[in-house]
């Protein structure tokens, strides 16, 4: 398994020349699968939208192979569940389960 930790991507919005910069916090990855995670304080809505409508398009088109799951990390929970999501308790379990059954979105509650 690799890891990736503190990589820049450099990406343009739909239609735009202008350069933006994204970094996702951890980056996990095997030959058939991948799994980004995100950490934040507190959970809320804007993290499920930076991992799905920015991390998921860039990852994707850099390592089209990989399979991708994607987790947002946190110790304090706002905002509404996502639907059909499975919520861990455990880093190692969200990894494990990203690697074995793969999901498209997870959340990783921490405690708090």
């Amino acid at each position: 398994m690799f890891q990736r930790r503190g990589q820049w991507f450099a990406y343009c919005e739909d239609g735009s020349d202008d350069v933006r910069y994204a970094q996702a916090d951890f980056i996990l990855m095997d030959n058939y699968r991948g799994l980004v995670v995100e950490t934040k304080t507190t959970r809320t809505p804007d993290g499920v939208v930076q991992l799905l409508a920015l991390y998921q398009p860039i990852v994707r088109f850099i390592w089209p192979q990989l399979d991708w799951s994607f987790c947002q990390a946190f110790k304090y929970w706002a905002g509404p569940k996502f639907e059909g999501a499975p919520i861990f308790t455990s880093l190692p379990w969200a990894i494990h389960q990203a690697f074995e059954e793969p999901y498209a979105y997870a959340d990783l509650h921490l405690g708090g």
